[in-house]
């Protein structure tokens, strides 16, 4: 099977849409040079194949996750025969016309039967990435196995924070939200120099991050007191990160 590169993956699959601005010397129509737009063209939807997985996967489900914004793809697909395709769609309807010109990640995975809630594949799924760039409509196959990979050792996030409670007692480091929007649960308060928390779903239970994938890890310590509503760092709060591989249940631990 393939060897995945281990670049993207933050614990769910990526698929991206974002509209990237690249600086190039182009004159725009009142004839005033320009090194801060490109004009987009070339976009278009993007259909996923997969074949050869029904005889090993039959009626096992093919599982995209969200856009690089957030937005939740609709329906996954049905592994029913050893040709099956799928046009990516918003889950309210409607097909996804992503940036021409641009690369992107494609990916998704045949989920085992366990990952219908979450999106988000753990040991026993199969991933499958690639990386194209869209011109038009655009077609990606993914052939099983050579372009799957098993996933193994996914675990939990604990994160531990030290020796911050002398300069800020009683702050709270904050979390932001999966690479699928989904906010996280409750933040860390800074009661002691030692504190720690798993990461939960904000409806409660751990999130299972994908074994075997690098995934940035970060918060910030809240010192002005108002990112309960917004989530986002601004002067005066500490921002902290690490690129940590899931191996089994992990620990990161970042010291103030």
């Amino acid at each position: 099977m393939k060897e995945t590169s281990s670049r993207f993956w933050v614990g769910i699959v990526l698929l991206s849409a974002a509209v990237l601005l690249v600086g190039c010397d182009n004159v725009i129509d009142n004839g005033i040079p320009s090194s801060s737009f490109t004009l987009v063209s070339g976009s278009g939807t993007l259909t996923v194949k997969v074949l050869n997985a029904d005889g090993v996967h039959h009626n096992k489900t093919f599982m995209f996750g969200t856009t690089s914004t957030g937005e939740p793809l609709g329906s996954d697909l049905a592994i029913s025969s050893n040709n099956v395709s799928e046009t990516l769609e918003y889950s309210g309807g409607g097909n996804v016309v992503f940036t021409g010109g641009y690369p992107i990640v494609v990916g998704g995975f045949i989920d085992d039967g366990d990952s219908g809630t979450t999106h988000m594949p753990d040991d026993g799924d199969y991933l499958a990435s690639k990386t194209v760039t869209i011109s038009g409509n655009t077609m990606v196959t993914f052939t099983y196995p050579d372009d799957f990979t098993l996933v193994s050792g996914s675990g939990t996030l604990t994160v531990n924070l030290l020796n911050a409670y002398s300069t800020l007692p009683n702050k709270i480091f904050m979390f932001g939200t999966l690479s699928t929007g989904t906010p996280l649960g409750n933040n860390l308060s800074i009661t002691s120099n030692t504190v720690s928390k798993t990461l939960e779903y904000g409806g409660g239970g751990n999130v299972l991050f994908t074994g075997g994938y690098p995934i940035v890890v970060g918060g910030f310590i809240d010192v002005n007191g108002n990112g309960n509503t917004t989530h986002m760092a601004d002067d005066g709060d500490y921002l902290a990160s690490q690129t940590v591989t899931v191996a089994g249940d992990t620990v990161v631990v970042f010291t103030y």
